[in-house]
């Protein structure tokens, strides 16, 4: 930066150190600010629905402390008919105040597309894998911010290594959603090509164009047959190796409840009252699909923000970057706040008598946080002054969407594993402890 000189230059460095040292001190408590809120709220409300739950079930069995000593005995002849039916009345209207106990047939029933789903989840756990340990190497120091190739060749490697765990995941889905490991080497399969195959239509028709155009950014086609061929030899036997392991592990799905053979209907979720006795309703609902999964990305969008902006800052400038140390801070609260809003939004459509949870925690937990990420590097590439699509070259504008196309699905599959396994652990948690019967 100071080797370019001038004014101008100068005074940018100044201004975007000093908000540097703003986000330094500010961005990291805020976003613990904000976990320990999501976790506060939602820990909070299924506690006290399920303190309410076991409180009527009490006073069902015993008849309440205001039933008096003939509560002693159901046989005793100075019990009232009416006691007995305002006491299951106030049972019912417990039961169904929550309406995901109402699920318990239907909250394990296996989606449309588990094949899909699996494959989906094992390719976020490897990408997920891949960059956790990347960042924590860059952070210790191991990789110089100097050297992008270093961090990049890095990241490759780590991404083949991880193809165990990817495999291990989708193996595990599958035979969770299915009932059965057989037919795991499919799915296996679809989750270690899922990614590679989505970067190959991409790359590939990119490297032609940068060929024809004789840029320096393109890949050479050498390096091109190694990435192949070290995905066939080495991810590819690592895949089945983690795929075998989960099948031999788990060879069918043990879920505390048992799955109805007819599935029940969907209800219309419930809308919002616009008033107090005004009558009307709202034309959307908080439990609706849309709004949940428009809801879901804004707390993690909004703890990545902080960190985002000097990323894309300096792909723009062709700065190094450094804070590799603050960057893993910042994205291990983004992957925390990913697993509470999924939480939070997985219980809010179960309470609306929902059980097509397993896709929707998926895309919830990745595809809202991956379309603001989204619009914040159209807007700034679009905001950088003078840029590539100003200038009137569009081959770098091409690069520059191509590449940050395959960021956006790379944070997609990575947090939607995130919010998938959250919502699963949460799921079996309170089904467990509950009794439906």
């Amino acid at each position: 930066e100071r080797e370019r000189g001038g004014g101008d230059e100068n005074s940018n460095s100044s201004s975007l150190s000093f908000s540097l040292k703003i986000a330094k001190k500010n961005a990291p408590a805020v976003a613990l600010v904000m976990a320990s809120a999501v976790a506060f709220v939602t820990a909070r409300t299924v506690r006290r629905d399920l303190s309410r739950y076991e409180a009527v079930l009490t006073l069902g069995r015993s008849g309440g402390p205001e039933a008096g000593p003939a509560a002693a005995s159901d046989s005793s002849p100075s019990r009232s008919p009416y006691g007995l039916k305002e006491r299951a009345a106030a049972l019912e209207d417990a039961l169904s105040d929550s309406g995901w106990r109402n699920l318990a047939g239907d909250v394990w029933r296996p989606p449309a597309d588990a094949a899909e789903l699996a494959a989906k989840f094992g390719a976020g756990v490897q990408i997920l894998l891949a960059g956790a340990v990347t960042l924590a190497l860059a952070a210790a120091g191991l990789l110089s911010p100097a050297s992008r190739g270093a961090l990049l060749t890095a990241l490759l490697g780590l991404s083949l290594a991880t193809a165990a765990g990817g495999g291990y995941a989708a193996a595990w889905l599958w035979t969770a959603a299915s009932g059965s490991a057989s037919g795991w080497p499919r799915v296996v399969w679809r989750a270690g090509a899922l990614y590679p195959s989505l970067a190959a239509a991409v790359l590939l028709p990119l490297d032609a164009l940068l060929w024809r155009a004789g840029s320096s950014g393109a890949i050479p086609l050498p390096a091109l047959a190694g990435l192949v061929a070290a995905w066939v030899a080495v991810a590819v036997p690592l895949s089945l190796a983690g795929g075998a392991a989960a099948a031999a592990a788990r060879p069918a799905a043990d879920h505390p409840t048992r799955t109805n053979q007819i599935p029940s209907l969907v209800p219309p979720p419930p809308r919002l009252a616009a008033g107090a006795g005004a009558g009307s309703s709202l034309p959307f609902s908080l439990a609706s699909p849309g709004f949940l999964l428009l809801a879901s990305g804004v707390l993690p969008f909004c703890a990545l923000v902080f960190e985002l902006h000097f990323v894309v800052s300096s792909n723009f400038h062709g700065s190094f970057y450094y804070l590799f140390g603050f960057l893993f801070a910042i994205a291990a609260v983004a992957v925390l706040l990913t697993a509470q809003v999924s939480v939070v939004a997985t219980y809010a459509q179960l309470c609306a008598e929902d059980h097509r949870w397993w896709g929707a925690s998926f895309r919830r937990g990745g595809a809202a946080t991956a379309g603001y990420v989204g619009l914040y590097c159209l807007s700034a590439f679009a905001a950088s002054g003078p840029g590539p699509l100003l200038l009137g070259a569009p081959l770098s504008a091409v690069v520059y969407l191509a590449y940050t196309f395959l960021a956006l699905a790379a944070l997609y599959l990575a947090l939607g594993a995130v919010g998938f396994a959250a919502s699963y652990a949460f799921v079996r948690a309170i089904y467990s402890t509950v009794k439906t019967d």
